[in-house]
């Protein structure tokens, strides 16, 4: 500079400065603090090694400024030269910390934030660099990335009212159908007095829906094992379960499990049925079962007694096994598939309660192991 800098220090490093023009450095930085430091109208040459390019393209690059070593602006070059490796500017009016960056960066590749796995990206949360980091990838057409259901290629999904393909519209080409109404099947011990079944609408509808009720005998009847009931189940705008509360007769007789159906019809509002008939099979009460094991123990007083016998076999619901022994010791379960395949295990269940099995199975064939010390017995069990 023509100027009168008056007494200058130059620190001189060798590590990159990364945030550059949106990278990294050559690994070389000079800090420059004149102590006049205005009006300079100076000429800087950087000068470098070829081992500290640091990946940036030789033949563009331009000179950055910082004076807090954070934020960097650029302020171009009016000279570079190959090969005598240095890059010039003119007019410089003050000094502070100065880096070369290449003015086409090598590694500015945009990476979009794939939160939920699908494959697609947020278009607002994005990052650069040179390689595709985990969770992230080089697309940004997703709508909703905590979804993994949602993106473009998703097929939509009628009645959920989601913009399920990322194309800015909501059930597309779907038909509006009306909502299905469904029963469930249970098992309730006699001495718990109720059972209680759950009414199922398929979607929430904004009408108010209505189905009718009625109890039909099965081998159970009323009013010996249970009361009769007549009644309509209402849904509310929105709502899409409702219950039926069936009253239960303990006769503490030892008998077989029994059932009646608790059927729907003429549903209003809107709606269809598709499964109509809800089936209650009732279990005898823990304390018949209880006194019957017993009375049949004190026939085998004498014998090395074990049996096991299964009810609701075949079903469609699920199966309940009774053990029969003289000896104390606990027992457990095993069940497996016809393959061999364990499903379920069971332990330490009391020989005098029924132990129920079968209902989360899907329809097959399935062998039910149960030992208790050394007795084992093998039942199969039959699901429709």
């Amino acid at each position: 500079s023509s100027q009168n800098l008056g007494s200058v220090t130059i620190q001189r490093g060798h590590q990159a400065q990364g945030n550059v023009g949106g990278g990294n450095s050559v690994a070389r930085y000079f800090n420059i603090q004149p102590v006049n430091n205005s009006s300079l109208n100076a000429t800087l040459r950087f000068k470098y090694f070829d081992a500290e390019l640091n990946g940036n393209i030789e033949s563009s690059l331009n000179l950055f400024k910082s004076i807090d070593n954070t934020n960097w602006s650029n302020q171009g070059a009016t000279s570079r030269n190959v090969s005598e490796n240095y890059v010039e500017k003119t007019g410089i009016n003050d000094f502070s910390a100065w880096v070369l960056r290449s003015a086409i960066p090598l590694c500015d590749f945009v990476f979009y934030r794939d939160a939920d796995g699908d494959g697609y990206g947020d278009p607002v949360n994005s990052i650069t660099g040179c390689d595709e980091p985990v969770g992230y990838v080089a697309n940004h057409s997703d709508c909703d990335d905590t979804n993994a259901s949602v993106h473009p290629r998703a097929a939509e999904i009628c009645g959920n009212l989601i913009d399920d393909n990322c194309n800015d519209q909501t059930d597309e080409d779907c038909t509006a159908s009306d909502p299905s109404i469904t029963i469930n099947d249970i098992t309730v011990n006699e001495s718990q007095g109720t059972g209680q079944l759950t009414v199922s609408l398929s979607a929430p509808s904004a009408n108010t829906i209505r189905v009718s009720f009625r109890t039909v005998n099965g081998t159970a009847s009323h009013p010996k094992d249970y009361t009769r009931n007549t009644g309509e189940v209402v849904f509310p705008p929105g709502s899409t379960t409702q219950t039926i509360n069936i009253a239960i007769i303990a006769d503490n007789k030892a008998e077989p499990d029994e059932y009646f159906d608790v059927q729907l019809h003429t549903p209003v509002g809107g709606a269809t049925i598709s499964d109509n008939n809800g089936r209650v099979t009732i279990a005898e009460s823990l304390l018949t079962r209880i006194n019957t094991s017993i009375s049949k123990i004190r026939e085998n007083m004498n014998k090395d007694h074990f049996d096991v016998r299964v009810s609701n076999n075949p079903t469609h619901s699920q199966f309940r096994l009774d053990i029969e022994t003289n000896k104390e010791e606990l027992v457990t379960i095993q069940v497996s598939d016809v393959q061999g395949k364990i499903i379920q295990r069971i332990q330490a269940k009391h020989p005098f309660q029924p132990i129920y099995v079968g209902a989360t199975y899907r329809s097959g064939v399935y062998f039910a192991q149960v030992k208790q010390g050394t007795s084992m017995k093998t039942v199969k069990l039959i699901k429709f």
